[in-house]
């Protein structure tokens, strides 16, 4: 999954490179997302803005992923 700043979305690419799926958000600069949750099957979607509410500034949206995220492994340093 990618954000895409200025467009309002998340794109979620397939191993092949072809667009899969896009998630609209109410927001138009999504910044950055993550993945939590004990099975990493909720996506994090952080923003700098809320078109819904423009009092709120940036928000984090939270949505079931449908295909959950994988975990990172662990940095090793020698």
């Amino acid at each position: 999954m990618v954000a895409v700043p200025e467009a309002g979305e998340v794109m979620r690419f397939k191993p092949n490179g072809t667009l899969d799926q896009r998630i609209k958000v109410p927001a138009k600069m999504v910044t950055s997302l993550t993945f939590g949750g004990p099975n990493l099957e909720e996506l994090y979607i952080v923003t700098a803005d809320n078109t819904d509410d423009k009092d709120k500034k940036g928000t984090i949206f939270k949505m079931r992923a449908s295909i959950p995220g994988l975990a990172v492994p662990k940095a090793r340093f020698q």
